[in-house]
């Protein structure tokens, strides 16, 4: 079916960019461990298309999925969250309407794309009233923020591309890729954080700092992501009896091995691997700031009293 039986405009003609919202950022949200992946390829790969029922199933097209939405009772496709402009992405030379599809809500599916699809018909967000429309006027992308937009990229996302990176809640019962099974299903944002961050520094993923940080006029400071994610450490930390905590200085030269030992052995919902190296430390002070002065370096950021470091 076109595009214009399967939408049903909720604007009006005449006042349409009062009723819709502009369309800035992109987001593509992954599960933990398929964007450590992102990260060690240096890009997200375009991929093919699982559901059966779509038109880009028989095709065999490769695509990057990516939305404008925000998933209030969590996201079934994972935790983190990679950002992008709109503008960055929809510079291709062609816009297809591919279908609509009924799941819990329904969802308008678009491909961008610079190579044709004959059996797809082309859409005009500055001619067309579906849910993405164009003002050429203000050079404003718009979108209809009532219903689920989908937009398929036909290419890989360089990870450089991206603008930002944090992380989002999980939705409790649903996921993309195996509701029975996946680990991550329910897990918050400040628990994806934690479980992303230690991953990121424990496997030595290659990093842009400008995702995970705030550039201020004083320097370079950590965004909501490495503040989520430290506050879980600390937190963990922090609960463990200050008998259990040893000898280790946090300015040892050892204490870089022990922060990585300690979040490679982080794992969900289970922090005995992570309190055996944390606990190698004088004090829990000690801990805390070996970690922060770990993450500092590893993000680029100016100062470590920003992670809880204390003189």
């Amino acid at each position: 079916m076109s595009w214009k039986q399967t939408y049903h405009p909720v604007y009006t003609e005449a006042n349409w960019k009062e009723q819709l919202r502009p369309l800035t950022i992109f987001s593509h949200i992954a599960h933990i461990h398929t964007a450590i992946r992102i990260l060690q390829d240096g890009k997200c790969k375009a991929g093919l298309v699982f559901d059966d029922e779509s038109r880009l199933y028989s095709s065999r097209t490769l695509v990057n999925w990516l939305s404008p939405n925000r998933w209030h009772n969590g996201s079934r496709y994972g935790n983190v969250v990679f950002e992008v402009s709109f503008e960055k992405i929809s510079n291709v030379q062609y816009y297809y309407w591919v279908e609509t599809r009924d799941y819990n809500a329904v969802a308008h599916r678009f491909l961008l794309t610079d190579l044709e699809h004959p059996e797809l018909k082309l859409y005009d967000p500055a001619v067309d009233n579906g849910p993405w429309r164009y003002d050429a006027m203000t050079k404003t992308h718009y979108w209809d923020s009532q219903t689920t937009v989908e937009f398929m990229l036909e290419a890989d996302i360089p990870v450089a591309t991206f603008d930002r990176i944090d992380t989002c809640h999980h939705h409790k019962d649903q996921c993309c890729i195996d509701t029975a099974n996946c680990d991550d299903k329910n897990t918050d944002s400040q628990d994806a954080a934690a479980q992303f961050i230690a991953k990121v520094i424990a496997s030595d993923a290659p990093i842009l700092s400008r995702h995970f940080t705030t550039q201020l006029a004083e320097g370079q400071y950590p965004a909501n992501i490495l503040v989520s994610a430290t506050g879980r450490f600390k937190a963990v930390i922090d609960c463990a009896p200050p008998a259990a905590f040893a000898w280790l200085s946090g300015l040892d030269d050892r204490a870089h091995w022990y922060v990585k030992a300690a979040l490679h052995a982080l794992e969900p919902y289970k922090s005995d691997g992570f309190n055996t190296f944390s606990q190698a430390f004088n004090t829990p002070a000690d801990a805390i700031n070996a970690f922060a002065l770990t993450m500092a370096k590893k993000f680029e950021l100016t100062d470590a009293r920003s992670l809880g470091y204390k003189d």
